[in-house]
């Protein structure tokens, strides 16, 4: 914790500039004044009225109406800003007396296009709704973007910075739901750590709205137990783009219309290498990893009540790594020890995927939307290595004033190890899907049938060989036995047929304010031959017409059919009596709104308790998820997550998120028969609850933003992420065994950005010069360990650390 001294300060310093715009400023006797409302002529209170470059602000009352007294007589940009609203900018012209404004604000997304603005309202109460635009500015390591602002989010963690997965209130990375306009996403299976990850399906460029949900989600969303990230991606007006290039990457980016704006296309090609960033990598080698993506979304409107989307997706993911040498330092002071080793060998690993989804809507007035999606999704990967490692473990001088302080004085340990793969994996997902959204006076009607087929063709031949000292192990003096060996082949074609119906009603019982969502999904998978139903109801109460306070609650069924990883074991072997994942969730949670500083802010606050059966246990190394493959336990998540989100400078968003948590699983009939020395039973333990892989008991995150007074081009962003660390414990062994827990990952990454914006008709729109520092303190983060043992039995635990501190410029041209 040597580095806690700096992350105090540092939120000192924080205070001391928020403070700072909450200073009084001498009144002036110009007024500008007048009313905000939405586009349906309604008041807008809590909106957050002030002039540009200027903490001088106000906000607006319970009916819109605002007053504000700005100094000087010259002309000025009045900013009107509201939490889920588009921020808009009013150029006030030369005056010295009063000034009258009736302004405008759209919200800043939709849902599904298929509801009014009223239900738009309701849904952001269980979608936590995100800036787009703070995507692609945010600081990330892993390029991801929108995920880096979801992992800022309340009861969301993550213990990797290469990797854009995220784990959410005690689930894994598979039980995440994302969707690109209505388009759920699936990923390759068989990537191991973070290195070979590429690049995240979501492109920032071309969003427009970002939905996220921590748990509680509505019906009309599939059939997973933690979250569901939903994005919109946008429609062009006019003919752009914008070109990008860095340290890790770049991008091309067009944007274009036709046919009287009919016709719209986004086009993008992504190119990223993170050699660079795995340079600061405890293993030295050879590292050429290369991420290519090209993504288009092309809309095409036949007439006033139909059109047609096309979200089409192709990506290459090679990894080529030959490594070269390693040296850890780890242990105690007490004990202090440090891994020596040589390679030989190599490692060539492909992921190539392609998506294209086609849809056609059909909107026969302004309360009815019919939607026809058909799509396609497809992965070929191969993993291909032969690595050999020789090693040494030495003990090191500790002796304080020492002239070898820090060098080896004692081997303890030597050995070896070879790795061999070739593992192959082609699987094809394809789908057709109808949905329904109806709105009608007091309540919406949303329905959905979907039928879904995966082919699965797999093929593994995998086997490690460890040796200490001369003896392979596990070592029985007889012959030479493998570590680890996994041989098998897999093809299997399977049908998922499920739908889903939901109402959101509004004033329920005739109680203003109070609304609620209720709604049940059905899914049947061919594969286990099991049918599920999944009941779920939203409740949201908005007393009085201040919109002050926000009370909701949720409860429901959240049942996971099994996908590939799960009904495979670590040999390989598919499991066909397996059966969905079930968890029994609810939820409370309370919303205040409030003004400080003359700006709005939110706080937020939920607390939540699953109760999880037949559950398929797992293990987690680096971002591989190692499943049981059967049924074997039953668990609960339990927890409180808070999030305070608004202006601590005027005009631009900020939000600092805590959340303690708990998540334990049970094995049924689980015991251990216990030996003395001689090999004889002494007893037998039950261990009962054991925390899951993904036990990350307290978790903080801050994304913050600031910019030079008077000089808003000038901008910083700062994304801070603390927590707990998460238990492990020896491969292969006993869920008991599971008792260490990792060091807390801690994380800081900071942006400092200069925005030149043309003045006059030039061919650019906006620069941005935009530097990042990745690690700013230079933390050495664990992710997963590599486990070496002797033979007579000692084993070590060795740290893999994650990436170092890291400058990295970017260029951004906006045409």
């Amino acid at each position: 914790m040597k580095y806690t001294k700096y992350l105090y300060l540092l939120i000192f310093v924080l205070c001391a500039v928020v403070s700072s715009f909450g200073q009084n400023q001498v009144r002036s006797t110009r007024i500008i004044y007048g009313k905000v409302i939405d586009n349906e002529g309604k008041p807008l209170d809590l909106v957050s009225v002030f002039v540009k470059n200027s903490p001088r602000g106000t906000t607006t009352d319970s009916n819109g109406n605002f007053e504000l007294k700005p100094d000087g007589r010259d002309s000025l940009v009045v900013t009107f800003s509201r939490i889920g609203c588009i921020t808009k900018d009013v150029l006030v012209s030369h005056n010295s007396g009063k000034t009258e404004l009736i302004v405008t604000l759209q919200y800043s997304a939709t849902v599904m296009q298929e509801v009014s603005v009223k239900e738009q309202r309701h849904a952001d109460y269980n979608l936590s709704r995100l800036d787009s635009k703070l995507a692609r500015i945010v600081p990330d390591a892993s390029g991801g973007g929108v995920e880096a602002l979801v992992m800022t989010q309340p009861g969301v963690s993550t213990n990797s910075e290469l990797s854009s997965q995220y784990m959410v209130r005690g689930g894994n990375f598979d039980e995440n739901l994302v969707y690109v306009n209505d388009v759920e996403i699936h990923r390759p299976f068989l990537v191991r750590t973070g290195q070979q990850e590429g690049l995240s399906f979501v492109n920032p460029w071309m969003v427009q709205s970002v939905g996220f949900s921590a748990g509680g989600f509505d019906a009309k969303y599939g059939d997973k137990m933690s979250s569901v990230l939903d994005i919109r991606y946008r429609k062009p007006t006019r003919f752009g783009g914008n070109i990008s290039a860095g340290l890790l990457g770049g991008n091309i980016n067009i944007e274009t219309v036709a046919d009287s704006n009919r016709f719209t296309m986004l086009h993008s090609l992504r190119y990223k290498s993170n050699s660079y960033l795995l340079g600061t990598l405890d293993t030295k080698g050879e590292y050429n990893p290369s991420f290519v993506d090209y993504q288009t979304y092309m809309t095409y409107k036949i007439n006033e009540t139909s059109s047609f989307e096309f979200l089409g997706n192709f990506s290459r993911n090679r990894y080529e790594f030959v490594p070269q040498s390693r040296e850890t330092k780890f242990g105690t002071f007490n004990t202090a020890l440090a891994l020596k080793v040589y390679f030989d060998g190599w490692e060539n690993d492909l992921f190539q995927t392609s998506t294209a989804a086609l849809t056609y809507n059909y909107r026969p007035n302004g309360n009815k939307l019919y939607k026809i999606i058909g799509g396609i999704f497809n992965t070929v990967e191969t993993e291909n290595y032969d690595i050999l490692g020789e090693y040494w473990i030495n003990q090191l001088d500790n002796n304080q004033g020492s002239s070898t302080l820090g060098d080896s004085i004692q081997n303890i340990g030597v050995g070896g190890y070879m790795q061999h793969a070739r593992n192959q994996l082609n699987a094809t997902v394809t789908f057709a899907e109808f949905k329904a959204a109806e709105n009608f006076k007091n309540h919406a009607l949303l329905w959905g049938l979907k039928l879904q087929r995966e082919m699965i063709h797999d093929r593994i031949s995998a086997w490690e060989l460890r040796d200490s000292a001369g003896y392979s192990l596990p070592y029985d003096g007889m012959k030479t036995n493998l570590y680890d060996v996994s041989r098998a082949t897999a093809d299997y074609t399977a049908y998922t047929f499920s739908g889903y119906v939901q109402s959101n009603f509004r004033s329920v019982f005739n109680v203003k304010g109070l609304s609620c969502s209720m709604g049940v999904r059905l899914n049947y998978w061919s594969f286990n031959q099991q049918g599920i139903v999944s009941p779920r109801i939203n409740l949201f109460y908005e007393p009085g017409t201040s919109r002050q306070w926000v009370y909701r609650m949720a409860m429901g069924v959240y049942q996971q059919p099994p996908f590939y990883k799960e009904i495979r074991n670590s040999k390989g072997d598919l499991n066909e009596n397996i059966l969905a994942q079930r968890s029994y969730q609810i939820l409370g949670g309370i919303d205040r709104y409030f003004i400080q500083w003359g700006r709005p802010f939110k706080f937020t606050v939920e607390s939540y308790y699953k109760q999880m059966d037949r559950l398929i246990p797992y293990d987690v190394d680096n971002v591989q998820i190692k499943y049981y493959g059967k049924n074997l336990s039953k668990g609960f998540s339990t927890g409180i997550d808070m999030r305070l989100y608004g202006e601590f400078v005027p005009g631009i968003d900020s939000w600092l998120s805590l959340s303690v948590m708990r998540t334990m699983e049970d094995l049924y009939n689980d015991q251990v028969t216990l030996y003395d020395e001689k090999n004889n039973v002494t007893g037998t333990l039950y261990p009962g609850f054991l925390p899951r892989p993904t036990d990350q008991r307290v978790n903080f995150s801050m994304f913050f933003q600031d910019y030079l007074p008077g000089k808003p081009q000038y901008r910083v962003h700062l994304r801070t992420i603390f927590g707990t660390g998460l238990p492990f414990g020896p491969p292969n062994g006993e869920k008991y065994l599971m008792k260490f827990r990792m060091p807390p990952y801690q994380r800081v990454d900071l942006g400092f950005s200069r925005q030149i914006a043309s003045k006059t008709p030039a061919w650019y729109k906006n620069i941005w010069l935009e530097c990042e520092i990745f690690n700013l303190f230079d933390i050495n983060n664990v992710n997963s360990y590599f486990w070496i043992n002797d033979i007579y039995g000692h084993m070590f635990a060795i740290p893999n650390y994650l990436t170092g501190r890291r400058l990295n410029i970017k260029v951004s041209i906006d045409f």
